[in-house]
């Protein structure tokens, strides 16, 4: 089934991706039992890493594309309902702030003495950055 072993100088055995397909199709359809010595294990393992494709550079560039909408995005407050059925407010920091109905109308109501409140303490308080 192998025809040729190729090792390489710290002693671990390279496979074609050829090879490495013949060996595949070998455990997939029940005869596992040609593989017989770990050099074809190895193999096998090997030749799956060569038989990977390689991302194309349009793909990489949508990718980066996609990865920059999402960094823009972050600084976006989001909603989101909670499986519980509280409301979460994403964007605020590392952690979601959910809070249920009610407490969100409470703390609503609480508007001007929050603003107050921090006009008061305004040299006491941080400003996130």
């Amino acid at each position: 089934m192998v025809t040729e072993v190729t090792d390489s100088a710290d002693g671990e055995v390279e496979v074609s991706p050829e090879e490495g397909a013949a060996i595949l199709r070998g455990i997939r359809d029940g005869n596992a039992g040609r593989v017989k010595s770990p050099d074809e294990v190895r193999k096998l393992i090997l030749g799956m890493e060569h038989m990977a494709e390689k991302p194309t550079y349009e793909e990489l560039m949508a990718e980066n594309a996609r990865l920059k909408a999402a960094k823009e995005k972050r600084g976006s407050i989001s909603f989101k309902v909670s499986e519980k059925g509280a409301l979460s407010v994403y964007g605020m920091g590392r952690f979601p702030v959910t809070l249920y109905k009610e407490q969100w109308l409470r703390l609503l109501d609480l508007e001007k003495d929050i603003r107050e409140f921090i006009t008061q303490n305004e040299d006491k308080l941080k400003a996130k950055e």
